[in-house]
Order: C-alpha cells, then structure tokens, then sequence
C-alpha cells in the first residue's frame, strides 16, 4: 500500500472542513472563514448544506457615533468542481456593503444596501461539422457563462404612537438587475416595493401586521413580464404570559402578466409544406397570459411548554381563482380550464383549404385548491 497516496486521496477527496475565526475590537466586528466541501461529504445536522464548493470570506462591521451608525461591508469567492473531476469550473464573488442609521426614534431609521453576484466558468466557445464532407454545416457548442447582477435596497422606518397603540411603519425599495454577457434571454429585472404596519396593543395582549408589497419581474430578455401584488394580514395574541401564542390572518396574492413558454416559432424549424407548420403552430404554446387570484388562510399556534420543550402548529387553507389563458403560436388563445382548442379551417391565398377545422386537446388544469396542517414539536438543549 502506498500510504501516502491513500492519505493524500483521503484530504483531496473526502476530507471537509470549515472555519471561521471572529475578532471584536474598539467597535469593529472583524469576520474571515475559509471552506472545502468535498462533493461526497453527507451529514444529518445539515441536509441541505451546498457540497463541492470551497472559498472564502470577509466581512466588518463598524459601529460609529455611540452605535447610531453601522457600515458594514463583505467579500465572498467560492468555485465548484473542488477536485477537478468535472469539465467546468464555476466561480462566484459575492461584494455587499451597507449603512444604517438609527435615529433613536425621533426621525426615521434609513438602511441602505448594494450587492454584487458575479457568476463565470471556464467554458469555451467550439465549432462543431456535423457532416465533415460539407463545411457550410457548422454547429456552435458555447458553454461559456459569465453573469452580473446588482441588487440596491433602501428601507425607511418609523415609530408611531397613537392612542393606546405603538405602531412601525417601514417602507422597503429594491430593485435588481441580472446581465448575462453570453446569453441573450439572460438578462431579468426585479423591482418591489413594500408597506408594512405593525401595532402593538397597549390594552389587549395583541401585536398585528398589515402588510402590502407590489413586485413586477421581467425575465428570458423581457418576453416573461410578470406583476404581483400581496396584501398580509395577521394577528398574533399573546396567553399565559406570553408562552401561547394563537395567530390568525389571510394573505392575498394578485398577479397579472405574461410568462413565455417557447421562445422559438415550431412552424419555422419544421420542413415540408404549409400545412405542417400550421399544425406546429396549433400544437404548441408560446405564452401564459398570467391572471389569478389567490388567498391564503393561515392559522396556528406556538406554545411554550417549558423551558426546552414547544410545540408549533401551522394551518393553511387556499383558495385559488384562476383567469389566465394559453396563447398558442397560432395566434389562438384559451382558458388554461378549456379541455380544448376549437380551430377554423385554413385557406392559402389561392382560396384553397390546407387545413380543414379541428379541436385540439389542452392540457390538464392544475387543481390549486389545497389544505396543508403541520405540527412540529422542538427540544432545546
């Protein structure tokens, strides 16, 4: 046995580790750690935890004018394909920085933040002849990725007091931006705005939330176009000294829209007469006209037994109304309920029938309607 290529497999290939070291001075909070995560690590404490991934990362925290202020920034760089086993190698670097400003309730709190996700590998770009004999035939293998995207927040926040009541009152910006250098559907927007309200009842043992957020999303180079309003409502009532705690609210979701489905027309790629590309055309989808609505009862519990022992309890209920409709490349639209698709005949410009009338099958409606009930018990210690 050589020894020493059995242990430099063992630290290569299934030897992970992490480490993160923090240091607390004057009023900086330093942070730097490293990682490899080996693509066969497996671990019960962490089931979801991103294997073949190792990098590293720093990030301070700095408190000014007796902490009123904090400015915060950080570095992340982590790649894939740890052991070079795979074709690709992907690599990400993660820049944020942030300031806060905390007015001790007399003016608003204001919170600014900007990051930057850059994603590249070391894919290339090849020209591939299917037919060697014929070199007008050529095929272009790109698996090149290179991705940029900027994410700016700003969030406003407020106390109010009225009456018997403490109310928070925050304001939150953000908008997002996603360029893809290679591919051309890459690029998406993300732009949301959100209301929310939170009181604290002064007489009765209740804190409620009203919240109202609007977010449009644009994606796959702005053929997907996508709106979403949300109001939340909930209630939180506090019992036996706060250790029950019954809540109750609906949230409501609108949407409206349009989501791609195919980006390429199915007449043009196919070959032979009219009457088969119309046929394609009939047969596939292009987009979804999104038009919905949605409410979600949610109802639950979270109780407190003791120190260690609590027992949570989340119920919801939803209700789903759907308006959308199918838009085939035909020009055709349909409700996404419709069994079918009913067609007139086609004519050519001579005046002679190609197509003769038809119903096309849809596919099956998704029933949304659903009940969901979970009860998780927790133990600390």
């Amino acid at each position: 046995l050589d020894f020493k290529q059995i242990a430099s497999s063992i630290f290569k290939n299934a030897f992970s580790y992490k480490g993160k070291v923090r240091i607390r001075y004057f009023e900086n909070d330093l942070q730097a750690g490293y990682q490899r995560i080996n693509s066969s690590f497996r671990t019960m404490g962490n089931p979801t935890l991103n294997k073949d991934r190792e990098g590293y990362l720093a990030s301070d925290r700095q408190r000014l004018f007796k902490s009123h202020v904090y400015l915060e920034g950080s570095y992340q760089h982590y790649w894939d394909n740890v052991n070079g086993r795979g074709d690709l190698r992907n690599t990400t670097d993660i820049l944020r920085g942030a300031l806060s400003i905390y007015t001790a309730d007399r003016y608003p709190d204001i919170s600014l933040g900007y990051r930057n996700i850059a994603n590249v590998n070391n894919g290339d770009s090849t020209a591939f002849y299917p037919n060697p004999s014929d070199s007008t035939l050529i095929q272009i293998i790109d698996n090149r990725r290179k991705t940029n995207t900027d994410t700016y927040n700003l969030s406003l926040s407020q106390l109010i007091v009225l009456g018997e009541t403490r109310n928070r009152a925050t304001l939150s910006l953000v908008t997002s931006k996603l360029k893809d250098t290679y591919n051309s559907l890459g690029a998406a927007k993300n732009n949301s705005y959100a209301l929310s309200l939170r009181t604290r009842w002064q007489q009765i043992p209740l804190i409620s939330n009203a919240v109202f957020s609007n977010t449009s999303a644009t994606a796959l180079g702005g053929l997907t176009d996508l709106k979403y309003n949300m109001i939340v409502l909930r209630g939180d009532y506090y019992l036996l000294n706060r250790k029950l705690v019954p809540y109750f609210g609906p949230r409501i979701t609108l949407a409206s829209g349009t989501s791609a489905m195919a980006y390429t027309d199915p007449g043009s790629v196919v070959s032979g007469s009219d009457s088969l590309a119309i046929e394609a055309r009939r047969q596939n989808i292009r987009n979804l006209d999104v038009s919905f609505s949605r409410i979600d009862w949610l109802a639950g519990f979270r109780w407190e037994i003791n120190g260690n022992h609590s027992l949570l309890c989340d119920i919801s209920l939803t209700q789903y109304n759907e308006h959308s409709k199918y838009e085939y490349w035909s020009g055709a639209k349909a409700d996404v309920g419709a069994s079918s698709v009913n067609y007139p005949d086609e004519y050519d410009q001579s005046g002679h029938l190609i197509v003769p009338a038809e119903s096309v099958p849809q596919q099956k409606p998704i029933d949304r309607n659903d009940i969901l009930a979970m009860l998780t018990y927790q133990f600390r210690f």
